[in-house]
C-alpha cells in the first residue's frame, strides 16, 4: 500500500501590528505558512481512536457496558437464551403436530371400519365392501348418515349385495359348481346314472 500523505495547513503566524509611526508605510513580507503532513497510518490511528470513543459513548448512553467485549458477551448470552426458548417451542409444536396427525389417522381408520361394518350388516358382499363404503362416504352429509347412504348405494347398485339363497323347488335337480367330491349326497350326475341304470 502506497504511503499517501495528507497535508493540513498550519495556522499562519500573525505579524505584529505596525507601529503608528512614519515608518508604517513599509510592508514586511509574511513567512510562508507551515504545513504538517500525516502518514496513512497516522490517519487510520486517529480514525480508530475517534470511532472507539464514539462506540464507548453510545454504549454508555444505552446502558450496555463500557467496552465492546461486554456488549458482545451480552448479545451472545441473549442469542443463546433465545435459541433455547425457540427449540423448546419447536419441540412442543412438533409434538402437537404429531399428536394431531395420529388422531386424524385414527379417526379416519375408525370411520372406515365403521362404514365397512355397516356395509356388511346391510348385506353387501365382502369383496364389494370397500367400494360401497367409498361411494357411501360421498353421499354422507349432515342429513344423511352412514346407514342411509349405504341403503341408497345398494338400491342404486344391487349387484353389490349378496343374492338371497333360493330354496330348490321340489322335484328339480340342483346344480352346483362347488360340490365336494367325497360328498355322500347324490349329485345330479349320480341321479342320471341311476336313472339310466349305469354304474359308476
Amino acid at each position: 500500500m502506497a504511503d499517501t500523505t495528507n497535508t493540513v495547513p498550519a495556522a499562519a503566524p500573525v505579524a505584529p501590528a505596525p507601529a503608528a509611526t512614519a515608518e508604517a508605510s513599509t510592508v514586511v513580507p509574511a513567512a510562508a505558512p507551515e504545513t504538517k503532513t500525516f502518514s496513512q497510518d497516522d490517519v487510520s490511528a486517529i480514525a480508530a481512536r475517534e470511532a472507539k470513543k464514539a462506540q464507548e459513548t453510545l454504549f454508555k448512553k444505552l446502558g450496555l457496558g463500557e467496552d465492546i467485549k461486554s456488549v458482545q458477551d451480552g448479545l451472545a448470552k441473549y442469542a443463546e437464551w433465545q435459541n433455547s426458548q425457540k427449540s423448546e417451542l419447536q419441540k412442543a409444536t412438533e409434538l402437537a403436530a404429531a399428536a394431531a396427525k395420529e388422531k386424524a389417522d385414527f379417526e379416519g381408520r375408525l370411520s372406515t371400519l365403521t362404514m365397512e361394518n355397516a356395509c356388511l350388516k346391510s348385506g353387501v358382499m365382502p369383496d364389494s365392501v370397500s367400494d360401497v363404503a367409498l361411494l357411501a362416504k360421498g353421499l354422507m352429509n349432515e342429513q344423511t348418515d352412514a346407514s342411509a347412504a349405504i341403503a341408497a348405494i345398494v338400491k342404486k347398485y344391487p349387484q353389490f349385495t349378496q343374492p338371497p339363497a333360493k330354496e330348490p323347488e321340489p322335484g328339480k335337480p340342483v346344480f352346483s359348481t362347488s360340490a365336494a367330491k367325497n360328498s355322500t349326497s347324490p349329485t345330479a350326475l349320480d341321479e342320471v346314472r341311476k336313472f339310466m341304470g349305469l354304474k359308476e
